[in-house]
């Protein structure tokens, strides 16, 4: 059995991957995941939340978990996130895997990354303090560019949920080295119909980067929703890959 820790992107919380965790859990493994701070029913107030609050948060959960090496499972903007905490949590990782996710490089922030967005489709549907301390977001026209291939029940439920997003992680660079960062196996799920990070910027990361394996889904930005027993087929296939290399699983 393996265990996967959730994290979400920008604008959403735990919601999001209420029917990836039951697909999951079907498939015979235990899946966590977990509201960052001033998302979902986090209280915290956005406007004060930094990207080490997030790292903290996910490094709690980490080591709370009574497994040894979970996989890291992080969407979009959270690929900063869990890039950052196995900087930090190498040794306690079995491996992460990016869905439609921001792939750093050392240095980077998620707005630099952004900045060579050939389609920023987002810009048009969020709206950032003066201060930029947090990010408001317009859920009606954020929905068709998040879910763009969801069904109706699926958008509904979402759109009503998106809430303000803290500004201080969308600035804040990462810290990576090719020592503790580079040394946990990565895998990366690329949404070939992604209106968020379209793919030729996902594309764009993973070639940066040689330790990556791909995984492609014919989905959206949302794969958790559209797509979900094939992204659960597939985070189960990459986990079985990594611990079978590393010779804790016969193949």
């Amino acid at each position: 059995m393996s265990v996967f820790v959730l994290v979400h992107g920008a604008f959403h919380g735990r919601w999001c991957f209420r029917r990836l965790v039951s697909a999951i859990e079907a498939r015979g493994h235990r899946a966590i995941s977990i509201d960052l701070p001033g998302h979902g029913d986090d209280e915290r107030d956005p406007a004060t939340v930094t990207m080490a609050d997030y790292v903290e948060a996910v490094s709690d959960t980490i080591k709370s978990v009574e497994h040894d090496n979970p996989f890291l499972v992080g969407h979009s903007m959270a690929g900063m996130v869990i890039s950052q905490v196995a900087e930090a949590q190498a040794n306690r990782l079995a491996g992460m895997a990016y869905i439609a996710a921001y792939l750093p490089q050392s240095g980077e922030s998620m707005m630099a990354i952004e900045a060579r967005n050939p389609a920023p489709r987002m810009a048009t549907a969020v709206t950032p303090a003066p201060d930029l301390s947090h990010v408001l977001i317009n859920q009606e026209l954020a929905a068709p560019i998040f879910y763009n291939d969801c069904d109706d029940t699926d958008i509904r439920f979402c759109q009503d949920r998106l809430s303000t997003q803290p500004g201080a992680p969308f600035l804040t660079p990462v810290t990576l080295t090719e020592e503790e960062f580079g040394s946990v196996p990565k895998g990366y799920f690329l949404c070939e119909q992604d209106l968020t990070i379209p793919t030729v910027l996902q594309e764009e990361m993973v070639a940066r980067r040689n330790d990556v394996d791909v995984y492609r889904l014919a989905s959206g930005h949302s794969p958790f929703l559209s797509q979900v027993d094939a992204l659960a087929d597939g985070l189960v296939d990459y986990a079985r890959d990594v611990l079978v290399k590393s010779g804790r699983e016969a193949a």
